[in-house]
């Protein structure tokens, strides 16, 4: 109920400390907000740091946002910043999972659960084990095997959340949606 206040006292006590440091900060802070899926706040923070980067940098952060946009239901910012992302030549075995994370979730989206399966499990393979983003992927990966109507699988996907992030809200979210 207080996102507003938090980010405007949150950005002037970022403001008062140096850049370096603060964009560190800022990261991980923006990683704890999609964790606790708080995705605007999240959003609001990673698009003020994206004119910090250049090259590999700017392409993770801006499918962060990417992805940001898709989850508060705005395909059209998200296609903006996947296009940002695209502009960057490097990539690595990061943005090309996450690149393939957020054409899963369209897929899913679009009811197109076979793509979106193969699009997951290519993100999975290639996300680092503990990570938010491979936290994220999981529990695409659970909606895309439950619309699948495959219960089996998909709940030991829940499980697997459960295990590896027991803290995770995106596991909380699937079980007060069952």
């Amino acid at each position: 109920g207080h996102e507003a206040e938090g980010l405007e006292l949150l950005g002037r006590l970022m403001a008062a400390r140096p850049e370096a440091e603060t964009t560190r900060a800022s990261e991980s802070i923006a990683d704890t907000l999609v964790g606790r899926r708080l995705y605007p706040a999240a959003y609001r923070l990673l698009a003020s740091m994206l004119g910090r980067y250049e090259g590999l940098k700017f392409k993770e952060v801006a499918l962060e946002c990417a992805y940001l946009q898709l989850e508060m239901g705005r395909p059209a910012a998200a296609d903006r910043h996947l296009r940002q992302a695209e502009a960057v030549e490097a990539s690595s075995k990061a943005t090309i999972a996450m690149t393939n994370l957020i054409r899963g979730i369209r897929a899913l989206g679009a009811n197109q659960v076979d793509a979106a399966l193969d699009l997951l499990g290519e993100s999975l393979a290639d996300l680092e084990p503990f990570s938010r983003q491979k936290e994220i992927a999981l529990y695409y990966n659970y909606r895309a095997y439950r619309k699948a109507d495959q219960p089996d699988v998909a709940d030991n996907i829940l499980q697997e959340l459960k295990l590896v992030y027991p803290d995770g809200a995106y596991a909380d979210s699937l079980e007060d949606a069952s």
